[in-house]
């Protein structure tokens, strides 16, 4: 038996980080060949080997990972419950618990109290695009926006201001959950056209006539359209005759009358006659299907602004996040480099004025040596007592000018000496 291919509309296939996980997951099994995800209209087609792995298990996988597979009827034709889709519910949460934890703040409560709110806000809204960006990053090594917002609300938490982190996770995840509920409606309104067709069809086989669902029609089954019926498929009339609405297929607002030989599509509305009709296209193959499948294709292609806007994207995010970690690590880095040279500048500057000023004249310790008036000069290390120039510093200089010092009110030098000393001295 050679390969085969399974196409799927999934539930809560919102967004190209589903149809990721979705590849990821399928590609794992074996006789999986290959996997094509439309997360626009939340189709899934896969290729597999039949001897391998079969259909029912597939879906079981698809249910497994939180994105179950809708069967023909089951498909939705209207809006989806806000309280059935689980990123609104927990969106929702987040938003109950930030308000709580407001009012505990005003109320006069702890501020624990109100931290732990906050931080089960951010929780419960951030879980599902919390997860999306770190697959991302594990898996697909990409840095979203995601990422960004994630990053941010435990930054600001961790400085304190976990109120605005919770406000920022609630606003971000009330966001993504309007995003996939729009998605949901807008392929709710495409599935509608499947409504067009009944669901149902009268077959005759072998000599009998059988309540069949519209799925199981065959190509060259003989099913039988009853006055005011819906055409089930394509087909070819073999027998009856009788004026059909094909108003919803080809726009003609005129009744158009049918005969045997004449080709009816599906989702045509027969008129007052019974036609018995052999079907040339199979319930999924028929021209309200193409029809959406077209729909879908056109969803799928991206325009070339759209194209542009997510190669910016891909290169933002990362732009960003890089910019941010600068700011936060470049600033103390330099204070700190600048610190460090002022200190090794002073340093550099003192120290070897440190180390001159440890000697300096006085008059403590005599020196010998020609002098012009023979008496000593005396010099003095300096002592960590002593406190800059003082007076014996002074003394020492003007005995260097004079020769000699004068004790006050007397004759005599300092070591025993008159004045007419100094004048001989002079002369």
């Amino acid at each position: 038996m050679g390969r085969q291919v399974l196409t799927l509309h999934c539930a809560n296939v919102d967004c190209e980080h589903d149809a990721a996980a979705i590849e990821r997951s399928l590609r794992k099994e074996t006789g999986v060949v290959a996997v094509e995800v439309y997360p626009r209209s939340a189709r899934v087609s896969i290729t597999y080997d039949p001897e391998m792995i079969s259909s029912v298990r597939l879906q079981g996988r698809l249910r497994a990972l939180g994105f179950p597979p809708y069967e023909g009827a089951a498909l939705p034709t209207g809006p989806p419950k806000p309280w059935r889709n689980p990123k609104v519910l927990t969106s929702a949460a987040a938003g109950a618990l930030l308000l709580a934890g407001w009012l505990a703040g005003r109320a006069g409560a702890s501020g624990t109290l109100s931290l732990v709110l906050y931080l089960a806000g951010m929780l419960s809204g951030g879980y599902y695009f919390g997860r999306e960006a770190v697959e991302g990053l594990l898996f697909e090594r990409r840095i979203g926006i995601e990422l960004l917002m994630a990053l941010a609300a435990i930054v600001a938490a961790a400085m304190g201001q976990a109120a605005e982190g919770a406000l920022l996770v609630f606003l971000y995840s009330i966001s993504e959950a309007l995003e996939g509920y729009t998605e949901e409606s807008t392929r709710a309104a495409i599935k509608a056209l499947m409504r067009l067709a009944p669901q149902t069809a009268l077959v005759r086989r072998a000599g009998a006539e059988l309540e069949l669902p519209a799925q199981q029609l065959r190509v060259g089954d003989i099913f039988i359209v009853r006055p005011g019926q819906a055409v089930a498929t394509d087909g070819v009339v073999v027998a009856g005759s009788s004026a059909v609405n094909q108003a919803p297929i080809t726009g003609e607002s005129a009744l158009v009358e049918k005969a045997p030989g004449d080709v009816v599509f599906a989702g045509s509305i027969n008129g007052a006659g019974a036609l018995e009709v052999r079907a040339t296209k199979t319930f999924a193959d028929n021209s309200i299907a193409r029809v959406i499948e077209m729909i879908e294709d056109a969803q799928e292609r991206k325009s070339r602004r759209q194209r542009v806007i997510e190669r910016f994207g891909a290169a933002y995010s990362p732009a960003v996040l890089g910019v941010g970690l600068l700011t936060a690590l470049v600033p103390p880095l330099l204070s700190a480099l600048l610190a460090m040279a002022t200190y090794t500048f002073w340093l550099q500057l003192l120290a070897p004025a440190s180390i001159m000023a440890l000697v300096r004249p006085d008059l403590d310790h005599p020196r010998q040596g020609p002098h012009r008036g023979g008496g000593p000069v005396r010099t003095r290390h300096l002592r960590a007592s002593d406190n800059g120039c003082h007076a014996g510093y002074r003394g020492a200089g003007r005995g260097a000018r004079q020769g000699r010092h004068l004790r006050r009110g007397t004759g005599q030098g300092p070591r025993g000496g008159t004045g007419q000393d100094r004048h001989a001295d002079r002369g």
